[in-house]
């Protein structure tokens, strides 16, 4: 039966229950993902990478099952607390904050300590050159927040012009350190990631930043000192040598408001998984080398059962995930799995068999 063919059957009622309206809604698939899947099998059967399918007719299936998207704007808390010499947000950083604002990020300045009731309803945490020591329960409930798979951003300077000691304690599980000076006056050489695309310069005036050790090094000096590095696991973390360079008049000098934005929006996008198995309903039996699509309109992600029926699928933003299994000899697998950050959410799944 054809693709278009299937378009016209009749639409599922709307008192229907969900279970029955995923039935109906397998037509939708079936006919171009087993073509697919036939092709994957005869020269992949090994292969349980993920990777992206370019043309899967899916229509607009996540509008009925009421998928949500992934949220852009983020919510991003600006620590003033542990400042003592008079940066905010409405003087030496308000086009930090302008950029930020137009971009469609709030952005709240916070003169509390940062505690996890403080901390819930927040993506992003900045942290600029405390001139105030971080508190030990401070730095543990910031770490817990940051390994639920939130976002860290902090910003240093010249070891004796902000808390080097207790914001290296906070760094400590990232494997990032704040280590002397740097004597550069520019970043100029990077390394390819989210955080530098289309970074080629970034200001650090009056040579003042600190030097750093540590992390997925991105950035460093005309010297060759790293003034840039970053952690990803569960949550992220961003390190930066000069809080001059995102200041009111150096920023915009080269590329620092790309390095913000870049910054913020992958420091906002921590992502989930979702795992489990691929089982015979009837025997129990692993199901191996069964097809596996995640959907989020746009997005689509795939893989394959290995031997085990064991399936995993990584890097997913945030919200609803229409999951559709396809094996041949087997009626097809629905759920509706929700994601979230830093978490892994597991399904598993058992195929009836089709008549013979």
């Amino acid at each position: 039966m054809s693709i278009k063919k299937l378009y016209v059957l009749p639409l599922v009622r709307k008192q229907r229950e969900e279970s029955k309206m995923l039935k109906k809604v397998s037509t939708l698939f079936l006919g171009s993902f087993m073509v697919l899947v036939i092709g994957i099998l005869g020269g992949m059967a090994n292969d349980s990478d993920d990777r992206e399918v370019q043309k899967v007719p899916y229509s607009d299936i996540s509008e009925k099952l009421g998928l949500k998207q992934a949220q852009t704007p983020l919510n991003i808390y600006w620590d003033d607390f542990h400042d003592d010499d008079d940066d905010s947000l409405s003087g030496n950083y308000s086009i930090l904050a302008a950029e930020l604002t137009a971009a469609g990020h709030t952005i709240v300045e916070k003169t509390v300590p940062i505690t996890t009731s403080e901390l819930a309803g927040f993506d992003v945490l900045i942290i600029l050159d405390p001139e105030l020591p971080l508190s030990s329960p401070e730095i543990s409930d910031i770490q817990t927040w940051v390994n639920k798979g939130h976002g860290l951003f902090v910003v240093g300077e010249n070891h004796d012009a902000f808390n080097q000691s207790t914001v290296n304690d906070l760094l400590n599980p990232y494997g990032i350190q704040f280590i002397g000076d740097a004597n550069g006056s520019i970043a100029n050489s990077f390394n390819p990631h989210p955080v530098t695309d289309d970074v080629s310069k970034l200001i650090i005036p009056h040579g003042a930043g600190g030097l750093l050790s540590g992390g997925t090094e991105l950035g460093y000096t005309e010297y060759g000192e790293l003034v840039l590095s970053v952690y990803e696991s569960g949550g992220k973390v961003v390190v930066c040598s000069d809080s001059n360079t995102l200041e009111n008049g150096f920023i915009g000098s080269y590329d620092e408001i790309t390095f913000l934005h870049n910054t913020i929006e992958w420091l906002g996008t921590s992502k989930g998984s979702i795992n489990g198995y691929v089982t015979d309903a009837d025997t129990g039996n692993a199901i191996k080398w069964a097809f596996i699509i995640a959907i989020q309109k746009p997005a689509k992600k795939w893989t394959l059962t290995n031997s085990n029926g064991y399936y995993e699928l990584a890097d997913l933003p945030e919200g609803d995930w229409l999951v559709i299994v396809i094996k041949k000899g087997y009626e097809a697998g629905f759920a509706k799995v929700s994601v979230n950050p830093g978490e892994t959410t597991t399904k598993d799944f058992q195929l009836e068999p089709k008549p013979e």
